[in-house]
């Protein structure tokens, strides 16, 4: 807090799980692998959705294409 409250820079390093200030030794930390990789890519919580579940989502959109195929035709207004 007095590093914080002097004005000292900060460092994060997300790789190796480390923050860094001027002045003292790095710090560890452990953030959950997922949350971590959404960090590093600068992924929402959608792009995560999409990323964990990307089977299943595609899965299921073969399933429904083939159940329902009218909700893919296109209609084009003239």
């Amino acid at each position: 807090m007095d590093l914080a409250e002097a004005g000292a820079n900060f460092s994060v390093d997300l790789e190796s799980q480390q923050l860094s200030a001027e002045g003292l030794a790095p710090i560890s930390f452990s953030i959950p692998p997922e949350r971590r990789l959404a960090l590093l890519n600068g992924w929402d919580e959608t792009d995560q959705i999409v990323n964990q579940y990307s089977g299943e989502i595609e899965a299921f959109e073969v399933r429904q294409r083939q159940s329902q195929p009218w909700l893919y035709t296109r209609e084009f207004a003239a």
